[in-house]
This record gives C-alpha cells, structure tokens and sequence, in this order.
C-alpha cells in the first residue's frame, strides 16, 4: 500500500484535524502490516521544497480507479458535496484493457513524482517485483522525488481530535457542540499536563 500525501496541510484548524486522523491511521496501517507492505511519502521538488498535492486518487491493484473532489473522512462523505468518478474492472470484455489503462495511469504519476519515465519505472517494478521496491530503488538523495513521510507524534488534545474525530462527527451535527466537546477535551488534556 502506497500513499502520497502532502506534508502538511494548508491551513492551522486544517492541519489539526487532518494531520492527528492522519497520524493515527498511519499507525494502525504501519501496525497491520507489519510496517513492511506500508508505505507513505510525500514528493519534493528538485530543491527540496515539499510540493502540495491536493489530488483525490486511488488506484487498487490494477482493477479499480477512483478520482475525484472527496476526501476519506466523514465530514466528506456525509456533509460535503463531492463529486468522483471510478472505473471498475469487473466487465469482462473489457477488462484486460481498462487493467492496462489503469496501469498506465499509475506508473505515469508515480513516474513523474521520481523524476523518471513510466517506462522506466514499470521496468524496474518488474525487476524489483514489487512496487515498494521499486519505488525504494528510485528515489534519488537530491532532486524531485519522493520522501519517506513521518508524522509529528500528537500530543494529548490532537490525540483526543484523532480518536474521537470531534471536529470529523459521523453525521452533521451542529458545530456548537462539536466545539463544545473541543473545548472540554482541551481543558482534561491541560489539567493532565500540568499535574505535578
């Protein structure tokens, strides 16, 4: 499993809430698979300089390709208007080729991401056989590629916002009380921390 994400996001209200779900999903994902079929970056110009990605694109072992305006939380799929479009597999006769089409399509992205070309990555994922691997073996020290992504580790309200997803309720509710449930949250996690 391969993900690419934005380091950071762009805003601070943003950047909480999305970066503790982030984190926490990252660390179940890294404890289900043992860390060894998991892998999350995020791409960096030829300087460095992280480059924001806001593409909603997932691509399922060749079969399946979504793309689209939603994101995987719940204020997305209950509360936004989102728009996306998936291409499955399934139909028979046409399978071998929308296979091929998809496959096109993520060697060409995560070629561009390496700086290299989508022959060549598919060239070395099959000598690799494997797309970690591959990956792995074509990222380069300096220059646009892609870095291993890391998540800061949270602290007691972040963990709080990751868990219990109050500012990402599982169905509209109104903002008052998700904020009230914030700020009763952030009180516990302050009085624990300045415990002697």
């Amino acid at each position: 499993m391969i993900v690419i994400n934005p380091l950071s996001t762009e805003g601070l209200l943003e950047d909480e809430v999305m970066g503790s779900a982030r984190a926490r999903i990252i660390d179940v994902l890294r404890g289900t698979t043992g860390g060894s079929r998991f892998r999350i970056y995020h791409p960096v110009a030829a300087g460095g300089t992280p480059i924001y990605v806001h593409a909603k694109l997932m691509i399922v072992d060749d079969r399946f390709l979504k793309i689209g305006s939603a994101n995987m939380n719940n204020r997305s799929m209950g509360l936004d208007t989102e728009c996306d479009l998936a291409v499955d597999t399934h139909d028979q006769t046409r399978s071998r080729a929308l296979r091929t089409a998809i496959c096109g399509i993520r060697h060409r992205l995560l070629a561009e991401h390496l700086c290299v070309t989508a022959e060549e990555f598919a060239r070395v994922e099959l000598e690799e056989g494997s797309l970690v691997r591959a990956i792995d073996r074509l990222r380069v020290a300096k220059g646009r590629t892609l870095v291993p992504l890391e998540p800061r580790p949270l602290n007691a309200v972040e963990e709080f916002i990751a868990v219990d997803g109050v500012l990402d309720p599982d169905r509209p509710e109104p903002i008052v009380n998700q904020l009230a449930k914030l700020a009763s949250a952030s009180a516990r996690a302050w009085r624990g921390s300045s415990s002697p």
